[in-house]
């Protein structure tokens, strides 16, 4: 009957719907891990939000947080180092020529994550990484070409904005990463334990709530 197509076409599209949430290639590592886990997220993220302390005259000295976005490399050469395309007229890069010391934060509410196990953003199973350490231009030639390539793949708009607004390549240079991932609490990682994580993201496996 026109009743009973309409129930296995509406079940199959739950189905199909269920699957594709299920097979989410966003598959973090167990909360344990937690330079893994870091590396992970900040690899499968491609935006976060830079924290400086503010130069504008308005807010002068009060904490200031903007979106940015990034890239740490491909999956081939994940490097943990967050690349950014920014302009001296953005006013964070402004701070940042005054006071270098910047905090850098990923969610994992971003992929989509969070969204299918229904958590909500702050709930310590979204895992939330904040990266803390320095702002430095890329000068090396070749790590300039690096970074121009790496963030216009994962942004192929970045291509196409103003030239005479006189982007450059910048990255964090990182002195701690801190993590909630889990209950419990949160945790530093040194540098060096967040660089030594495996980077190889496709040895991961869906892990559920755990």
């Amino acid at each position: 009957s026109m009743r009973y197509i309409v129930f296995v076409l509406v079940a199959s599209s739950a189905i199909v719907c269920a699957y594709g949430l299920l097979a989410s290639p966003y598959n973090p590592p167990y909360y344990w891990e937690k330079a893994k886990r870091a590396r992970y997220a900040i690899h499968y993220n491609s935006w976060g939000v830079i924290g400086t302390i503010s130069t504008q005259p308005k807010i002068l000295g009060f904490p200031f947080t903007n979106i940015i976005s990034y890239s740490d490399g491909p999956d081939s050469n994940s490097t943990g180092t967050p690349y950014f395309y920014v302009m001296n007229g953005d006013p964070s890069v402004q701070d940042l020529a005054k006071n270098n010391s910047m905090s850098f934060s990923v969610s994992e509410m971003e992929p989509g994550y969070c969204m299918i196990h229904k958590y909500d953003a702050e709930d310590p199973r979204c895992a939330r990484i904040t990266i803390i350490g320095h702002f430095e231009k890329v000068t090396s030639p070749s790590e300039n070409k690096f970074a121009i390539a790496t963030l216009f793949k994962k942004h192929p708009e970045m291509q196409t904005w103003p030239a005479g607004h006189d982007f450059f390549t910048a990255k964090i240079r990182i002195n701690f990463v801190w993590i909630l991932d889990h209950f419990g609490g949160s945790s530093f990682i040194k540098a060096a334990d967040y660089y030594a994580a495996d980077p190889k993201f496709a040895t991961y496996r869906y892990q559920g709530s755990k």
